[in-house]
């Protein structure tokens, strides 16, 4: 259904004005506030470029939650595809040196997490071990690991927060503070 432009502005008000409310939703998902607005306004772009595929102009609210609710997800995958950037530096050694240049404060403030989210930080994400072998290895479900590590990702994002004002560690490795 081909619609006006009249009707594209109402609707791309209407959508404007579930900023806050989307943006919030993100911010839940573990999207920063940066990155929650950025979608939002991707999302926004991608609902105008896509607005004559809306069936039901009724239906517009609950159509821009799906699609940005997509396009997070899509956005999600991209970044898990791109390559990591492994840290050459030994968390246990960091922790006993001086900061220069780089302040790497996620290595330092992952020893202070709680042993077991520690461990799976370390073999997961610094290691490379994939969540099915450390389930196994720590003898719990594949589905108990990832809990865990999503909650050690959270806690460690936390403490990077109040450390550092970031929630990024790629930013926490190349700020010097």
């Amino acid at each position: 259904m081909a619609i006006s432009k009249q009707t594209l502005q109402t609707l791309l008000c209407r959508w404007e004005a579930m900023r806050t409310r989307v943006v919030a939703n993100l911010c839940t998902q573990g999207w920063s506030e940066e990155d929650a607005q950025d979608l939002f306004g991707e999302a926004l772009l991608q609902a105008a470029l896509q607005s004559d595929t809306l069936r039901d102009l009724g239906a517009a609210e609950g159509w821009f939650w799906r699609l940005a609710h997509r396009h997070a997800v899509d956005e999600r995958r991209r970044r898990a595809r791109r390559p990591m950037v492994r840290s050459s530096v030994d968390p246990d050694e960091l922790a006993s040196e001086e900061v220069t240049e780089n302040c790497d404060c996620s290595l330092k403030l992952l020893e202070e997490l709680p042993d077991s989210y520690r461990q799976a930080l370390k073999l997961v994400d610094v290691q490379g071990m994939n969540v099915k072998d450390y389930a196994e290895r720590e003898s719990i479900t594949a589905n108990n690991a990832s809990v865990r590590l999503f909650r050690a990702r959270r806690a460690l994002r936390e403490k990077l927060a109040s450390t550092c004002n970031t929630t990024s560690v790629a930013e926490c490795q190349s700020c010097i503070c």
